[in-house]
């Protein structure tokens, strides 16, 4: 066992926060694919799920860095994780009970909203209680535990939409996903205390001057691991939004949709749990750029090859894997590329960079899919992926191995 897996696995807050992630990832990802299908029976097209996806990103557009920064000048996060629980399930209600677009858009955004408080208290937690050798590891093992929610989430989702008729299928299915989501406060609520941190803890500190999130975003290689945290998180954004559209017009049932994305969450559980041996063979910069440039051939192929199940499969299992490398990986990266008393709002900052990502693709993708079909919108998030790879490049020739 590496001593990076051995700091990270210190403490029962770790643990405590990984099954609070299980079960709100496990919500998100039943709700988010499962709306897909509710739009296309009640009459929606490709552009509106590319809006009613966008929607999702929008508030935590606008109230990532507040929130950033409150995660840092506090010292019980426990309370604040309740709240965006509260949120998720709130909107979640709301896609149950929608007749239409407008109520469908604003649900999408308060779950959005409420994942967005969470994960963020959640990421501040982690940076600030995982020492600094066991950050990849501690994040690791948080993106591993999304990634089991993401398994599940898809695989329930799926056999319910398939299990009776449309309409109340869509709807129990919601609404179970609202019920998984407030599962997790019991489970915050029992390790409050383990939330509960110093403000400032020993560590770099920033000075009082040049707070801004713009003076984060122009510090070294800040900016290059943004622009590729955007191209994961569009990829796991738009194949949960556009898989099912794939999946209905080819003839595809949603309960196989549903396996294939189970398929790729379980895959990145796997990458996430051999990450910190991972992290100790090799530089965290070519962990990225391969993590980038996998992903992108294996998605890029894998709408092609649905026929063909075993293919589809092994490109689903391939991609996953590179794809759940990334996500710790630049959470670690940004972590430690700026101040300690900073990292709560670094990682905001990630995580508004990635939901902006989230509010433009997906509505040029919906735009894309509307014209060429709902294979290009995936498309658009290969490209998003490859271009990151070539900025990636870039950081790596300009930051040389120590020797």
């Amino acid at each position: 066992m590496t001593r990076r897996l051995r700091r990270a696995r210190g403490g029962r807050w770790l643990w405590t926060i990984c099954l609070a992630a299980v079960l709100a990832q496990t919500a998100l990802h039943l709700i988010r694919p499962v709306t897909s299908y509710k739009v296309l029976d009640l009459g929606g097209t490709a552009t509106v799920i590319g809006a009613i996806t966008a929607a999702y990103a929008l508030l935590p557009v606008l109230a990532a860095s507040q929130v950033g920064r409150l995660s840092d000048n506090r010292s019980r996060l426990g309370p604040w994780m309740i709240l965006g629980v509260a949120v998720m399930a709130f909107g979640s209600g709301l896609l149950v009970l929608a007749w239409g677009m407008t109520l469908m858009i604003i649900g999408s955004a308060l779950l959005g909203l409420g994942h967005l408080v969470l994960t963020i208290c959640i990421q501040a937690v982690i940076a600030r209680r995982a020492v600094h050798g066991g950050l990849e590891a501690g994040f690791g093992w948080f993106t591993a535990a999304n990634s089991i929610g993401q398994m599940i989430g898809p695989l329930l989702g799926g056999w319910l939409v398939d299990v009776g008729p449309s309409g109340l299928a869509i709807n129990m299915a919601l609404l179970l996903g609202l019920v998984i989501a407030l599962l997790s406060v019991p489970v915050i609520v029992a390790g409050r205390r383990e939330f509960t941190l110093p403000v400032h803890a020993e560590g770099p500190q920033d000075s009082a001057s040049g707070r801004s999130s713009w003076s984060l975003v122009r510090m070294p290689r800040v900016g290059v691991i943004l622009y590729c945290s955007v191209g994961f998180v569009a990829m796991v954004d738009i194949l949960a939004a556009f898989m099912p559209l794939i999946g209905e017009q080819r003839g595809i049932s949603a309960t196989v949709i549903g396996a294939l994305l189970a398929v790729r969450g379980a895959a990145s559980v796997v990458s996430r749990v051999v990450l910190p041996w991972a992290a100790d063979q090799y530089r965290n910069e070519t962990l990225l750029l391969s993590s980038l440039l996998g992903a992108a051939a294996c998605f890029a192929t894998m709408p092609f090859v649905l026929e063909t199940m075993w293919l589809a499969v092994m490109l689903t299992v391939i991609g996953g894997f590179t794809l759940g490398i990334g996500q710790p990986v630049t959470m670690g990266m940004i972590s430690t590329a700026v101040p300690y008393d900073r990292r709560g709002q670094a990682l905001a900052i990630r995580l508004m960079s990635s939901r902006a990502g989230q509010v433009v693709i997906p509505l040029g993708a919906g735009a894309y899919a509307g014209v060429l079909g709902p294979v290009a919108a995936l498309q658009l998030a290969v490209f998003v992926l490859i271009s990151a790879a070539g900025v990636s490049a870039f950081m790596v020739r300009g930051n040389p191995p120590d020797e």
